[in-house]
């Protein structure tokens, strides 16, 4: 019995700090510090799909793509039917470039479990990709959630890639990596 309320009260803990690392990282912009939430929920359940999948969508924002790739690749091994998974990795294979490769993890995604998020995404990619089907599936979004999807065509749908102006801090994300990495290759190269 005692066994029992420990366990439901670790539970419990897990819930709040997922639903915090959440909001952190959703509502407030915060990745740095999510990822610290769900390091502290990965030390007590070193499994836990929720705190692997918003550490790795957290790690993506931060432009750490492959240390979140290796999460999303564990997840997708360990939890083969979460759609979200495969969503959150064909976002970054379409940042990369690898445009099939996108499509081909956000169709199993969408496969797995059709929610507004990976709908609309695909959506996005087919749009900026050139090809057809996008309207419907912008269509099929809205009847999920109308409101949600208003809100997207209006504040973040993309027309032109061209025209995605990045934000200073962006930008500052980007060459502080570009130079993380030239260090890297430099050390490296002087230990060979």
């Amino acid at each position: 019995m005692a066994n029992q309320i420990k366990i439901k009260g670790e539970d419990a803990m897990i819930t709040a700090m997922l639903d915090e690392a959440r909001i952190v990282k959703n509502y407030l912009g915060k990745p740095k510090k999510a990822i610290k939430l769900c390091d502290e929920i990965l030390k007590i359940s070193p499994s836990n799909k929720d705190a692997l999948l918003i550490k790795a969508g957290a790690l993506g924002k931060l432009f750490e793509l492959n240390k979140s790739d290796e999460i999303l690749s564990f997840v997708m091994q360990r939890y083969p039917g979460d759609w979200e998974a495969y969503w959150l990795y064909a976002g970054h294979c379409f940042a990369l470039g690898k445009d099939e490769k996108a499509l081909e993890m956000i169709d199993k995604s969408l496969e797995l479990r059709r929610t507004f998020d990976n709908v609309i995404s695909k959506a996005q990619h087919l749009h900026l990709m050139g090809k057809g089907g996008y309207a419907e599936l912008i269509a099929e979004a809205a009847k999920m959630d109308k409101k949600r999807a208003e809100n997207f065509m209006k504040k973040h749908w993309i027309n032109d890639l061209d025209d995605v102006k990045p934000s200073f801090w962006e930008k500052i994300k980007v060459i502080r990596e570009v130079f993380k990495n030239d260090r890297r290759k430099q050390s490296d190269s002087s230990i060979n």
